[in-house]
């Protein structure tokens, strides 16, 4: 092989793979551009969680916020009020707090089954590729446990039920109107179909914009509003819906994000389990 051959061939081989090459970054959650070491501390923190975002030429790794607290503009929060109560069949008196619990799918049961292997393939693939040794899926072993349909259909079953029984205790003893939403449904068993509330796009386009970011709301007739997707005790979330001020919370939050790599403090100090009932069991 000449000089002039091997000069193509490299120039060609190294076109290709620039061509197809992924550029990779990492972005903190205020959208600024950090370095893989401050993106991998972040992550192990509690008041963060990490997403990936990925296409044929660019991977992008997200830091996002678990909790946020912000406040609608009185023309927001009447819309939304109105919403809730023309899908609720209900009044909302102009003292009750508004929680919100949401789900982007309720998936049926062949459907989940697809989403959960697909997702326990890609963490599967992360898991190897972070790993100093080269090693196959076989070789890593991790069996993904495959429930029944019958199986399935018991765990919705009693979901329903604890639904039911939480929105009416909720809203007795906590002056609070619960509703479960979500956006899209794909063959999901509605056992309690009066419970869940389809979103027009007025719910995603005000607390739900980034994709899994959140999944609870907590709004006050005020218009100030709690934003979590991370596990709460249900104390503090039943606190947090009687409570006039969130004062010391915010401070709480705002002190665990700039001393991530330290403890949180106040209601985000990680608990034993998630909730998204608001009730005792």
């Amino acid at each position: 092989m000449n000089r002039k051959t091997v000069f193509i061939f490299l120039y060609a081989t190294f076109s290709f793979f620039n061509l197809f090459s992924q550029e990779e970054i990492y972005m903190d959650e205020n959208l600024k551009v950090i370095d893989s070491v401050t993106f991998t501390k972040k992550c192990r923190a509690y008041v963060f969680n990490c997403k990936v975002y990925e296409t044929d030429s660019i991977k992008v790794n997200k830091v996002l916020n678990k909790f946020s607290f912000g406040k609608l503009y009185p023309n927001q929060f009447l819309e939304l009020k109105q919403f809730l109560e023309k899908q609720s069949n209900s009044n909302i008196e102009t003292n009750n707090v508004i929680a919100i619990v949401y789900r982007d799918s309720l998936l049926g049961y062949h459907e989940s089954l697809e989403r959960q292997k697909r997702n326990f393939d890609i963490e599967k693939q992360r898991l190897i590729n972070s790993l100093p040794f080269k090693i196959t899926k076989e070789q890593l072993g991790h069996r993904l446990h495959v429930p029944t349909k019958k199986e399935y259909e018991k765990r919705i079953r009693k979901y329903a039920k604890e639904q039911q029984k939480c929105q009416t205790w909720v809203e007795k003893k906590l002056n609070t109107k619960l509703f479960y939403t979500y956006s899209y449904d794909v063959n999901y068993p509605k056992y309690n179909p009066s419970i869940w509330l389809k979103d027009s796009g007025t719910l995603k386009n005000t607390f739900f914009k980034v994709f899994k970011q959140y999944s609870t709301i907590i709004l006050k007739p005020n218009g100030e509003y709690f934003s979590s997707i991370a596990p709460l005790s249900i104390a503090d979330l039943q606190n947090l819906m009687i409570e006039k001020k969130w004062s010391s919370h915010k401070h709480d939050l705002q002190n665990s994000i700039e001393n991530y790599d330290n403890k949180p403090v106040g209601i985000f100090t990680k608990p034993f389990g998630f909730n998204e009932i608001f009730c005792s069991k």
